[in-house]
């Protein structure tokens, strides 16, 4: 455009203006141009020419400073200097500004050695963000009504003036970039409106966090849905890795949630949707991979009896190369539990992940993890949507079923500290006993798929009317684990049969405790596992 405005107008002559332009915008050590690569340039010529020591002091200054003389080009260097803020911006690695929120964290982790050991990464972060939400409806300034003050999102730099000043530069480029932004939100914006109120199905095209409930989620997972995916047919595709435009993803997906939450149009819809951006946001957030570390600490911090234990694990099976995890890795393979720091460790070390439980479902069956064709490479995670009636209705249901606890008899015996010669707990061979015990001829899978396909089931309603109770359906389909269960684990005892003597143990102490025997003696008998 410059050599349009200076009156170039062939082909040729622009394409020579703009090669010669270019060409000095690199040094010839293939340094950005400034004054300072220059002298490092000129600096190098001259200790191999000799000119070094104070003998030759003024012919070293001399030289280089004629070397930056006959080189420098402020033009060139002024261009090259846009360039490189420009890569930044658009590699997310520019520095980030005072005043913002990101730039408070980065001096708090600067400070403060510890506070880098949970939050080591900021500025790219930070950058991803902010990227986002620029192009978003939320990075657009709105002005706020009656006022003469704007509304920004806390923690970013006001975009207003820049888009101001932007569309008022004489430079074409400039401009251009601040009509982009502003066409770019009120896309979003389009996007954001036909997503949150348009987007009616069971399960939306663009899925978000789904269920608050850990267990209903899990549930929900099992009939192939992802949280944070697209979905494509019947698969569902991760796109949490594809900031920054998961990020804009995240947020309208959960807000399109979060709305049919709550699809009564009634006088409080203003305040409801203002709720249901902000917690979008704080979701979004909080979700990232490289906000982990900060979700472990405060949850830690929170309620350490339930997950000091899981941030130990995290950080003690981090010291383990990841190399060593991904050696083991293939394209199926089934998901294993991690219940303490040394299941943690084992999972990323060759053949340890062998010797751990495996993960089931409801129904006892192992999950299956799919890496796809180029196994552990493949940033994306995908699943296929089920078509199994079974969880589907369960998921339907948005209640969360539970596995049963390892821990019985009162919680005096756990099914976990007891191991076959094929070093599966006991815990997990009554769950997987559940896919073969059978009632009435009929395995767990049979009856539930009979039971949801009755007539007498269908008339019942898929909730309750009352608080606190469960729905119809909800019971009968508990009813039926129930009679499965205390099956698969009369089956197991037979198996552990120390396992069915300390139940035994516990329940003749019990008894005895209410008798009032011995202190002593009660506490004996617990202790006896033979």
């Amino acid at each position: 455009m410059e050599a349009i405005n200076s009156g170039i107008s062939d082909s040729k002559g622009i394409a020579k203006y703009v090669e010669n332009k270019l060409s000095k915008v690199v040094t010839v050590s293939g340094q950005v141009m400034s004054e300072e690569a220059l002298i490092r340039e000129a600096t190098k010529q001259a200790d191999k020419l000799g000119l070094v020591g104070q003998k030759f002091a003024k012919k070293r200054a001399a030289h280089i400073k004629k070397y930056v003389d006959d080189n420098f080009d402020e033009d060139a260097s002024n261009l090259a200097a846009y360039a490189l803020e420009e890569a930044k911006y658009f590699t997310h690695t520019r520095e980030l500004e005072e005043g913002t929120l990101g730039k408070g964290i980065q001096n708090l982790t600067k400070n403060f050695a510890f506070a880098r050991f949970v939050l080591p990464f900021v500025r790219t972060p930070s950058n991803l963000l902010s990227f986002a939400l620029e192009r978003s409806p939320l990075g657009f300034p709105y002005r706020i009504p009656g006022t003469n003050k704007k509304l920004n999102v806390p923690g970013l730099r006001s975009e207003a003036e820049a888009m101001r000043e932007g569309l008022k530069s004489s430079d074409p480029v400039i401009q251009a970039a601040a009509r982009g932004k502003i066409v770019t939100a009120f896309a979003g914006a389009g996007l954001f409106y036909e997503m949150v109120f348009n987007n009616n199905n069971t399960l939306p095209l663009i899925t978000g966090g789904g269920p608050k409930d850990e267990k209903q989620k899990k549930i929900l997972q099992e009939t192939g849905w992802r949280p944070y995916s697209i979905k494509i047919g019947d698969t569902y595709y991760d796109y949490k890795k594809l900031d920054p435009i998961a990020t804009i993803l995240g947020i309208v997906a959960d807000m399109s949630e979060m709305m049919k939450e709550n699809e009564e149009a009634n006088e409080e819809g203003v305040e409801q949707v203002g709720i249901a951006l902000a917690t979008a946001l704080s979701r979004n957030v909080a979700n990232k991979s490289y906000l982990a570390g900060v979700q472990l600490w405060a949850e830690a911090l929170q309620d350490p009896d339930r997950f000091g234990e899981r941030l130990g694990r995290n950080y003690v099976s981090s010291f383990v190369p990841n190399v060593l995890s991904q050696m083991q890795d293939y394209d199926k393979q089934s998901m294993r539990e991690v219940r303490d720091v040394a299941d943690a460790i084992l999972k990323k070390l060759p053949g340890g992940r062998d010797m751990l439980d495996p993960k089931r479902n409801i129904l006892g069956e192992e999950k299956i993890i799919d890496y796809g064709t180029i196994g552990f490479m493949n940033p994306i995670g995908a699943s296929k949507e089920k078509d199994d009636a079974i969880l589907q209705e369960m998921a339907d249901l948005q209640y969360a079923f539970r596995q049963p606890s390892p821990k019985i008899s009162g919680g005096n015996v756990n099914l976990l500290d007891f191991v076959n010669n094929r070093g599966r707990t006991a815990y997990d061979r009554s769950l997987d006993l559940l896919q073969t015990v059978t009632v009435g001829g009929r395995t767990l899978r049979q009856t539930l798929k009979r039971l949801i396909k009755s007539s007498q089931y269908q008339r019942l309603p898929g909730y309750s009317a009352e608080v606190g109770v469960d729905s119809p359906r909800v019971q009968q389909i508990t009813k039926v684990l129930k009679r499965f269960r205390k099956i698969a684990k009369r089956e197991m005892l037979k198996e552990f049969p120390d396992v069915a003597t300390q139940i035994n143990n516990v329940d003749r102490a019990l008894k005895l405790n209410r008798q009032g025997v011995n202190r002593q003696e009660v506490l004996e008998l617990l202790s006896q596992t033979n």
